[in-house]
């Protein structure tokens, strides 16, 4: 069958077959002119087009033959080459030179003298699927030596893990936030659906109806920016149909014809090949394969400058990683959110000692750029300038030094007032939706905006923006506002066991106190969610102990669930959303969620709420906010036989879950009757090697009750900013 290819214009084209395509027969096109955003689409081709086996999951069609590859099984058939649409040439065409098979076209002109400055123009080369770990390997061996002529850079994909901005890593995301600047809470693309659209203005849109064009492998790319199809912000839209062939010689066609200010083109075999055939020797191919278009697209560039008054910028850069074998999986995994940005002009901030390998956590790379500046590069070297007051990008333009980096922001505990974070040297001015709302000097890295109109429940987005020096960069922060409900002594019922945490590990009344599991370290404290202090524990992954870890804390336990397995368990936390696979609160063995008792084990930025009676588990799971505090509690109710789980965040409303318990035995939830804090109930979850990283976690306010919490229970505790501490339990 033939293969549709679509051509939104704004100007009357011309129909001139494109160089390279490896088509006998030129296809006349079919245009609106008078209607923004048509579709142009090819007569039909007389050979019919072999499909593909179909793949699960991924509609995309097989990437390009590599002549070089291992034979291809027999359900991934090779598809031929398929006519695309084409560009008009200048005004005053050159005629060309008889085409060489498999080699680019370049028109031959005339070199004309200097008018004036050169006009700036860019060159966007985006492709899904490249592995970093495979792509530096391939850089040191210098197997890549087209794309070893760039300044690289790594860079960050899915935002910050654990806060509002955490994106999958897929393409529909990655490009979402390389063509808006922003991440998945503003622009709202989530997925590889493709209805969805920009919820933030494009770089397209913000040109302001400067030429631009897009040209795409992969089908979806340009559904996602129909809006600005249908309303000529984009001016013309391939769709290249899975052939990256295509998009070479479509986007040397655009470049040289003239007439587009932006060219973004995506190529997406790496991805294909991956889901294929892995990333052995077919994957390392094709990287080989996309080199030499890179080098293509270099020349034509090159050429064009010689040749006219122009000067390009090319940005070359990933929309994704993927998985250690090779999947686009979406998860926030360092393999998927590890990426580069490679450019043909100098990086503000060089980077020396580029890393070969993607790191153990990605935190360590947020230092470095992200995907989410590649809008405001494109923009600042194209002379597109914002104000503070309409700003709405995250990401900060690569060729200025960025005064202000890594800014964050948090909804504290009160969900009446918010704190921003950032680096910086300079001093600063902050804008909160537009409005001017405080200067501070240099050195000044963090501020809490008290005077939020915050009155009625509800989730609440506020745009902060802050200036400094030639920076300008924003964040969406939001907050869930709930009206502080009441806590009274009335809370005491039932309280078994009481840790506050703020200075000391001594429980309330007799109750024991919380040892280290290492034996004799001492605790460590930080600010805690109230005008106090909190306990910071960091658990032990090493032999012998590190120096600063306490391995965790450990209490035996009070309620005897034997006579009364109705229980509630609630505290303060606070994570870095990093750490997968390891327990928060634990009274049993983690090795397996069966076994007898509870536990409380987070899993990046969520955390499952488990219930073992040694036959029977449940793992209700709900999510919270990176470096935020949350109050947690699981609520079992005998009678009912249900658990209730709760995390009040106030970044989010609250979430709530209910799982059923009535085939469990309830009497086995005292465990091995001892609580375990940032470890299980044996203390070596992590250095027995069963599962996590080790690392720290934040407690404040620990209570065991001997009945259930209600809703109204959990938002006294959440709300009203006050400690049982000052009851005097």
């Amino acid at each position: 069958m033939s293969k549709s290819i679509y051509l939104s214009i704004t100007l009357a084209l011309s129909s001139a077959m494109i160089s390279g395509c490896n088509s006998s027969e030129d296809t006349p096109l079919s245009t609106n002119p008078s209607t923004p955003g048509s579709v142009t689409t090819p007569s039909p081709v007389p050979p019919p087009v072999v499909t593909p086996a179909p793949v699960p999951e991924n509609p995309n069609p097989t990437p390009d033959p590599v002549p070089t590859l291992a034979p291809v099984p027999s359900n991934v058939p090779t598809l031929p080459p398929t006519p695309v649409p084409t560009i008009p040439p200048s005004p005053s065409p050159v005629p060309t030179p008889a085409p060489v098979p498999g080699t680019p076209v370049i028109p031959t002109q005339i070199p004309q003298p200097p008018l004036g400055p050169a006009t700036k123009k860019a060159l966007l080369i985006g492709v899904d699927g490249i592995q970093y770990d495979v792509l530096l390997d391939a850089l040191a061996n210098k197997q890549l030596s087209n794309i070893a002529q760039l300044n690289l850079s790594p860079s960050y994909a899915g935002g910050i893990a654990g806060s509002a901005t955490q994106q999958q890593t897929l393409s529909g995301p990655g490009w979402a936030s390389i063509l808006s600047g922003a991440w998945a809470n503003r622009h709202e693309v989530r997925s590889d659906y493709a209805g969805q659209v920009f919820k933030t203005d494009s770089v397209f849109k913000q040109l302001n109806q400067a030429q631009s064009t897009s040209i795409a492998s992969w089908g979806t790319l340009n559904k996602l920016l129909k809006l600005d199809i249908n309303t000529g912000q984009l001016s013309n839209a391939i769709d290249c149909a899975g052939f990256d062939s295509c998009v070479v010689s479509s986007t040397q066609t655009a470049i040289n014809s003239g007439n587009f200010n932006l060219v973004v083109s995506n190529l997406h075999a790496p991805e294909e090949t991956a889901l294929h055939r892995g990333l052995a020797n077919d994957y390392k191919q094709t990287l080989k394969t996309l080199d030499q278009q890179i080098g293509a697209l270099i020349e034509t560039i090159k050429k064009r400058q010689e040749l006219n008054n122009e000067d390009w910028l090319l940005i070359l850069t990933s929309s994704h990683g993927l998985s250690e074998g090779g999947n686009s999986d979406g998860l926030p995994r360092p393999s998927n959110q590890a990426g580069f940005i490679a450019m043909n002009k100098p990086l503000a901030e060089k980077v020396t000692g580029v890393p070969l390998k993607a790191p153990a956590n990605i935190a360590d790379w947020y230092s470095y750029a992200s995907q989410a500046d590649i809008a405001p590069t494109l923009l600042n070297y194209l002379s597109i300038s914002n104000t503070a007051e309409n700003h709405k990008m995250d990401g900060v333009s690569l060729l200025e030094a960025p005064a202000v980096k890594q800014l964050q922001a948090r909804a504290n505990p009160d969900r009446s007032s918010i704190t921003l974070s950032w680096k910086s040297q300079q001093p600063v001015r902050i804008y909160r939706n537009g409005k001017f709302i405080k200067e501070l000097p240099a050195g000044v890295n963090n501020f809490t905006d008290n005077a939020l109109d915050v009155s009625k429940n509800g989730l609440y987005k506020f745009n902060y923006t802050l200036s400094a020096g030639k920076t300008l960069t924003s964040y969406l922060a939001q907050i869930d506002y709930i009206k502080p409900a009441t806590l009274d002594e009335s809370i005491l019922v039932g309280l078994a066991q009481y840790f506050s945490l703020d200075s000391t590990l001594n429980a309330n009344k007799t109750n024991p106190a919380l040892t280290s599991f290492i034996a004799g370290r001492s605790a460590n404290y930080v600010n805690g969610p109230f005008a106090n202090k909190a306990l910071q524990s960091t658990s032990n992954g090493s032999t012998p102990a590190c120096a600063s870890c306490d391995g965790g804390f450990k209490a035996p336990l009070v309620v005897d669930f034997t006579k009364n397995p109705s229980f509630s368990i609630g505290f303060w936390f606070r994570s870095d959303a990093l750490r997968n696979d390891v327990p928060v609160i634990a009274n049993k063995d983690y090795k397996s969620g069966a076994n007898i008792g509870f536990a409380f084990g987070q899993y990046l930025n969520s955390i499952k709420f488990n219930i073992g009676d040694g036959k029977n588990r449940v793992d209700p799971q709900l999510s919270f906010t990176a470096n935020s505090w949350v109050y947690l509690v699981m609520s079992v109710d005998s009678l009912k036989k249900t658990a209730q789980v709760f995390i009040a965040d106030p970044n989010r409303p609250l979430q709530t879950a209910t799982a059923n318990l009535s085939a469990f035995d309830l009497s086995k939830f005292t465990g091995l009757n001892i609580l375990g804090i940032n470890e299980d109930a044996q203390g070596n979850y992590v250095t027995a090697g069963k599962g996590g990283t080790a690392g720290s976690f934040d407690y404040s306010d620990l209570a065991i009750w001997n009945r259930t919490l209600s809703q109204d229970d959990v938002l006294g505790l959440a709300t009203t900013g006050k400690s049982l501490k000052s009851f005097n339990p």
